[in-house]
């Protein structure tokens, strides 16, 4: 049965650091998009929508999904994810919403289901997916006073003192959909360092009275997002393990498992050898005992 949930994905973003004319949810990783990563771990939530949040250049995002029965929503200029958000509200109308960013491609549908269930558990207003990085960078820092979330702030604007905090946002969050969580996002103000509608800005306005919640997220490389193409090549090495390691441990021989390039949706039967520079896209199946490369 669907859950009781919309599921919305920031994909407005242009995408700067990446210095492409693509846009960014559209760059392949493992050879699918990094979109197309995030909305098949949506998906195993069954929510009743899931809405895309497009701007500048959004058409051809439309068109590469556009047989996927997704509803996309034009922020115009990018403002913040905040304002993001808000963009998505005529589109949305479950009592609950996971927002997540279009460029955390790891995030594994068991990290949203935890996050769901602690939402709902606690009766939170706002909720998030939180990891600790040695080098948290660009990474909005999580403020806690006794072990209670105060506020998230962005690394922008943060204090010496916040820039040293090692927990860190990962920008998947939960919201209840109720009418002051609306009203708190239209009265968000620009008065920050990026002269943004920050989504973070939330956390501050709910938390007195226990109405916010981080979970924290272990492994990290899970929830990491891509800024640029070396944070791409870096999930991409990440992945690119992953997908050998589980391979190997299903009987299939990798004598070079650098050497050898995979989807997520590729099967490949026991006793079959992939020696080097094989490369298998998209959903290919590979029968037992053959050898490819």
């Amino acid at each position: 049965m669907p859950n009781p949930l919309d599921v919305v994905i920031l994909a407005a973003g242009k995408g700067v650091r990446m210095r492409s004319r693509i846009p960014k949810v559209l760059h392949p990783l493992a050879g699918m998009p990094l979109l197309e990563h995030v909305l098949s771990a949506a998906s195993s939530l069954q929510p009743a929508t899931t809405v895309v949040v497009v701007g500048p250049g959004g058409e051809v995002v439309r068109k590469a999904f556009s047989d996927r029965g997704l509803t996309f929503v034009d922020q115009g200029e990018p403002l913040g994810t905040g304002h993001a958000v808000l963009a998505a509200k005529p589109a949305v109308a479950a009592p609950l919403l996971l927002v997540l960013p279009g460029d955390v491609p790891l995030v594994p549908p068991q990290a949203l289901r935890r996050l769901v269930d602690f939402h709902l558990r606690n009766s939170f207003t706002l909720s998030f997916l939180s990891m600790e990085l040695p080098e948290p960078g660009r990474y909005g820092r999580v403020v806690r006073q006794e072990g209670q979330v105060v506020r998230i702030v962005e690394a922008e604007d943060a204090s010496p003192e916040e820039l040293a905090i090692r927990e860190v946002n990962s920008g998947i969050f939960c919201l209840s959909n109720r009418p002051e969580v609306w009203e708190a996002l239209a009265g968000l103000s620009r008065r920050n360092a990026q002269g943004e509608y920050y989504l973070t800005d939330l956390v501050a306005r709910f938390a007195p009275g226990g109405g916010v919640g981080a979970l924290p997220w272990s492994p990290a490389e899970d929830l990491l997002g891509v800024n640029d193409r070396l944070d791409l090549a870096r999930l991409e090495r990440v992945l690119q393990g992953r997908l050998t390691r589980r391979l190997l441990r299903e009987g299939v021989s990798i004598p070079h498992p650098e050497a050898v390039y995979l989807s997520p949706r590729v099967e490949v039967g026991a006793d079959t050898v992939l020696w080097p520079h094989t490369y298998l896209w998209g959903e290919t199946k590979v029968g037992e005992g053959c050898e490819l490369g």
